[in-house]
């Protein structure tokens, strides 16, 4: 393909055609794709209603990986939902959220009716709070914290 100056070239196999490459196939062949290493992700305390424990599982871990996919350090995720109260077919949870990192814990909590508001609102923040790293110029001076 080089010498031709060419984007494709033809394949023979004791002059019989085996059919045409070009340069993606080459890559393709060159380069595997790696499976992404799972950050470990923990949910305690699914509703009942198999529905709602479906849409917390997807809701989180989507946000997992978003999350990962723009801020790879991340470690290890944690989700506790808890049961508060129950009016009629409603049911009110609690929602603590950890995302850990190397530098430190971040953490949320809400309460609510809806899961699925819930867990955007949260996706929204976690966002936000990751968003807000410190920069190495805002870092405390090593100089500062000997003393």
């Amino acid at each position: 393909m080089l010498k031709t100056n060419s984007t494709y070239t033809i394949v023979k196999s004791f002059d019989e055609i085996q059919g045409i490459i070009t340069y993606r196939d080459v890559i393709a062949l060159l380069g595997e794709r790696v499976e992404e290493e799972e950050i470990p992700t923990f949910i305690v305390g699914l509703p009942d209603d198999p529905f709602d424990a479906e849409l917390s599982k997807s809701k989180f871990t989507n946000l997992v990986r978003l999350l990962r996919r723009a801020y790879p350090e991340i470690e290890e995720a944690k989700c506790h939902m808890k049961l508060r109260d129950i009016q009629g077919e409603r049911k009110r949870y609690e929602v603590a959220v950890n995302i850990v990192t190397p530098y430190r814990r971040h953490t949320y909590t809400n309460m609510g009716w809806d899961l699925a508001k819930m867990f955007d609102q949260m996706s929204d923040s976690m966002k936000k709070q990751l968003a807000h790293r410190k920069s190495r110029r805002q870092r405390d001076s090593v100089r500062h914290l000997t003393e």
